[in-house]
């Protein structure tokens, strides 16, 4: 199937709505969220939009889409926005956006909000991080019921500010990152990756990293060390 390709600005959208774009690609089996590079080298473009100044979204056949503003760039799972969403925005507003709001119009409109909300929370994300790099102002939370089996017991169970200064001391400045949003928070490595403008594979590893000095705290504390 050819891709369907638009150049312009948002005054001259194409009539493909959001409704008949869910035809036109696949419903993706895996939850795990590619990164953009992977789908630039080997997804299957089945439309390419240029939304308005230096922003653009590409659609790929298995279900996901890129949204790109300027260096930046977020992936959307395009039949993610065929559900309810509710975007909780900086100001504290929220917003729930139905799908037959979107469903007869442009497809663009949709994911354009969807890639807009995710680029502003990575960049809110990042913000936050750099706010707190030390990580001794405040004990870092979780969501228990998205956190990964990755040492949950010492999350669980052990709420001493002095335990969690100790473990931000022995890791570097993206482990202490990852951690807290991998580990603490629950997002995806995928999501991380993205958030801190790396690679997955550069996550998986700095997590089996974040493993092995977790352990090693864990097993100094038993033994009584300080």
């Amino acid at each position: 199937m050819a891709k369907r390709s638009h150049k312009g600005n948002a005054g001259q959208l194409p009539e493909t709505t959001f409704r008949e774009l869910l035809e036109l690609v696949e419903k993706p089996t895996d939850r795990k969220r590619p990164s953009a590079k992977a789908l630039r080298t080997s997804g299957t473009e089945v439309l390419v939009q240029a939304v308005y100044g230096d922003a653009s979204i590409t659609v790929y056949k298995n279900g996901w889409a890129i949204y790109t503003e300027g260096r930046r760039a977020t992936v959307c799972n395009v039949w993610h926005c065929q559900k309810a969403v509710e975007y909780v925005f900086q100001d504290g507003c929220t917003q729930c956006v139905q799908f037959e709001e979107f469903a007869d119009r442009s497809c663009v409109i949709r994911l354009a909000l969807e890639g807009e909300y995710r680029l502003t929370r990575n960049e809110s994300t990042r913000k936050r991080l750099r706010e707190s790099a030390d990580g001794n102002e405040t004990i870092w939370k979780r969501e228990p019921d998205k956190a990964p089996d990755i040492l949950t017991e010492i999350i669980a169970h052990e709420e001493s500010k002095a335990l969690f200064r100790r473990i931000a001391g022995c890791l570097t400045v993206r482990q202490a990152q990852v951690f807290r949003l991998h580990i603490l928070e629950g997002y995806s490595q995928g999501e991380v990756a993205e958030i801190l403008g790396c690679t997955a594979a550069n996550i998986s590893m700095c997590v089996r990293r974040i493993r092995e000095k977790l352990m090693d705290v864990m097993d100094a504390r038993d033994m009584g060390e300080s």
